[in-house]
């Protein structure tokens, strides 16, 4: 049975590589696509930190801040300043 989709819920691409020792409880849901059971995002930050994981969040978002101050539409600005992150 697939479990309702709600706020919070973590949808992972099929064939993602995962070390072998991170056991992910999930079933099909769509094409191409896994639910995860029993984990938010809470719950898979927290499993990825403590198995000594780095966090892919710092990486992101430096290459969404990257993008930002590449852009030519900003040539005429001398700073930015960051005023809200989301993640999801």
């Amino acid at each position: 049975m697939i479990d309702e989709i709600k706020v919070g819920t973590i949808l992972i691409r099929k064939g993602t590589v995962l070390p072998d020792s991170f056991r992910l409880e999930s079933e099909s849901y769509s094409d191409g696509w896994k639910l995860t059971k029993d984990l938010d995002g809470y719950g898979l930050d927290r499993r990825i930190r403590g198995m000594g994981w780095p966090s892919s969040r710092e990486k992101s978002l430096r290459r969404a801040v990257n993008r930002i101050l590449t852009d030519p539409k900003l040539d005429g600005f001398n700073s930015l300043e960051i005023t809200q992150i989301s993640w999801g």
